[in-house]
């Protein structure tokens, strides 16, 4: 008898001492500049799988961290380096439900002024592989990009721009990131100068005209591919996947799921099931908005902007 409670006692140790292969299903920063040269940068780290701890790299200098999650109050330490910050995050209370971290660095003196114009070039690196990545880089309002054609201005080179009207926001997206790998990325800029209003004004006027003529003709484009898409999708759905995809098709590729549940007469849990079908196939996507309410995305089309929320609807 003692000789299977010692092996019963092994293999219960050896399965507490093998570590989870966690992973993050969606890796996202929003960066805000700021005109006096720092940055603000939101992370948000979703989990695949519960961990009992992360650390993530930034060649930032950490000014200030605050940070929280879905699942609760975080704790996290972060240490300032010659190379950057590195911050460790105990995720003690995170389940396969409530699984999403929020971090904001914010990092004075992030920018640096030479040869005319100014340079920000962060890195990132998180511990944990990523399915998929998302970043936006706000510039300072009635700032310009330094070079033309404008993706000599920044990098990775196949990112977009859109504009607000007052501000520049250049985003990049991609998936199967692996762990450990630093993304970097540089954006340059010029800002008006300070004497003079009314060249100022003209400059600014000059460059939200040409950033609203490119944007609209990158909407243009995008929404002829994402047509043409969601056709070779709608191929391969069964009728009632067809009927999801065609409601969130109307609402210009995205839709809340109650919104879904309505338009389909299917109920709450049909619909759930159908989403989860249709994220496990890459045809849709699912962004948190808030409270227990879901955004729907066509997976065609990236991600512009994204507001936190909380775990999917039931």
């Amino acid at each position: 008898m003692s000789k299977y409670l010692l092996m019963a006692a092994f293999i219960t140790i050896t399965m507490l001492a093998t570590p989870v292969h966690a992973s993050l299903s969606y890796h996202g920063i929003e960066t805000a500049i700021s005109s006096d040269l720092s940055a603000a940068a939101n992370v948000t780290l979703k989990f695949s799988e519960p961990a009992s701890s992360v650390e993530y790299r930034t060649t930032l200098r950490v000014s200030s961290l605050k940070t929280g999650g879905s699942f609760g109050p975080v704790a996290c330490d972060y240490a300032n380096r010659d190379d950057g910050s590195v911050i460790t995050c105990s995720l003690s209370g995170i389940t396969a439900d409530k699984n999403t971290l929020y971090l904001r660095i914010e990092s004075k003196g992030a920018v640096n002024y030479s040869y005319g114009r100014y340079h920000y070039r962060p890195g990132f690196a998180v511990s944990l592989p990523a399915e998929n990545f998302f970043s936006l880089i706000k510039l300072p309002a009635s700032a310009t990009l330094a070079e033309s054609p404008a993706n000599r201005s920044y990098d990775p080179a196949d990112s977009t721009t859109i504009t607000d009207g007052q501000n520049i926001m250049v985003i990049w997206d991609s998936s199967n990131i692996t762990a450990g790998l630093q993304l970097d990325f540089r954006v340059e800029y010029n800002l008006p100068p300070i004497s003079g209003p009314v060249t100022r004004y003209i400059l600014i006027g000059a460059g939200v005209a040409i950033l609203v003529v490119v944007a609209m003709a990158f909407l243009y484009i995008r929404r002829s591919s994402r047509f043409s898409k969601s056709r070779v999708i709608a191929s391969v759905l069964n009728a009632d996947e067809k009927r999801v995809v065609d409601i969130i098709t109307a609402g210009g590729s995205n839709a809340l799921q109650k919104h879904i549940v309505r338009e389909s007469g299917f109920s709450k849990a049909k619909v759930s099931r159908l989403v989860r079908s249709l994220t496990s196939r890459g045809v849709v996507r699912v962004e948190p908005v808030s409270g227990r309410e879901n955004r729907i995305l066509l997976a065609a089309g990236k991600k512009e902007e994204k507001t936190e929320g909380s775990e999917e609807d039931r």
